[in-house]
């Protein structure tokens, strides 16, 4: 009898233990990774099928020191920031929903869709473009990445049907 109560104690404390390093774990995981509920730091929209001016058009700021590709693997080779550059709130209709960014070399263009999925363009030039067809309504966070870690990017962000 005398062996159980240390024995407890100890189970006790290697699950304390456990629970701490979780609890550690998980604080660093999300203080080093794209959080879409954070505000963006660019500004949000709320548009609606048919929208004018078409294309909606903003100007964004992007980039940091977070690999994207922790989250979104090799093909995304790019440093953004934990917030959002821009939020879209979107009520989808018939016609595709295109996103692109306009800026210097080496940006990224990263979205995160209503349904959760992530969606990445980090196409060779200046002009990265994803296109949804058919869109969702719903709320579309995106974020601007750059190549090299710590950079700030700036670009202009279209929103078209077309």
């Amino acid at each position: 009898m005398s062996l159980t109560k240390p024995f407890a104690a100890l189970m006790l404390a290697i699950a304390l233990a456990a629970l701490c390093l979780a609890a550690l774990g998980l604080t660093s995981v999300r203080g080093n990774a794209q959080d879409w509920q954070a505000p963006p730091r660019s500004g949000q929209v709320i548009l609606a099928a048919g929208f004018t001016p078409d294309p909606y058009t903003v100007s964004v700021e992007g980039g940091g020191d977070i690999q994207a590709s922790a989250r979104l693997g090799d093909e995304c080779a790019s440093h953004i920031s934990a917030a959002p550059s821009f939020s879209l709130t979107y009520n989808a209709g018939t016609f595709p929903l295109s996103i692109e960014a306009q800026g210097s070399d080496n940006i990224a263009l990263l979205i995160r869709a209503p349904d959760g999925v992530w969606h990445c363009e980090t196409a060779a030039g200046s002009r990265p473009l994803t296109t949804f067809n058919p869109p969702q309504s719903g709320q579309y966070d995106v974020w601007l990445g750059h190549s090299r870690s710590g950079a700030t990017v700036s670009a202009r962000l279209n929103i078209s049907e077309f």
